[in-house]
């Protein structure tokens, strides 16, 4: 049995793949860039804690807001593609 993929679902699952390769084309190249930073540490420049800190939980939260922020992409689209309205006014 042939699956029958609808025009909504073939719009959705390139949504989908738009978003995710514009999610890890933003993360890797964000993750690459703050590698050296991490190595800075061990050589003494940042001394205070607090500075550490944020350098190591940073990268995580940036790369958790862009995650969220694609999903509420993904959903705007969703929902206004089911509603079968213009998706820009």
């Amino acid at each position: 049995m042939p699956n029958i993929i609808t025009p909504l679902e073939k719009k959705l699952q390139t949504l989908r793949r738009i978003l995710w390769i514009s999610f890890i084309g933003i993360a890797i190249p964000s993750i690459l860039f703050l590698l050296p930073i991490y190595s800075m540490r061990e050589f003494g420049n940042f001394g205070d804690r607090f500075s550490t800190t944020a350098l190591l939980i940073g990268p995580f939260l940036m790369i958790g807001g862009l995650g969220v922020v694609c999903v509420v992409i993904y959903n705007i689209f969703k929902y206004r593609l089911e509603k079968d309205e213009e998706l820009f006014l």
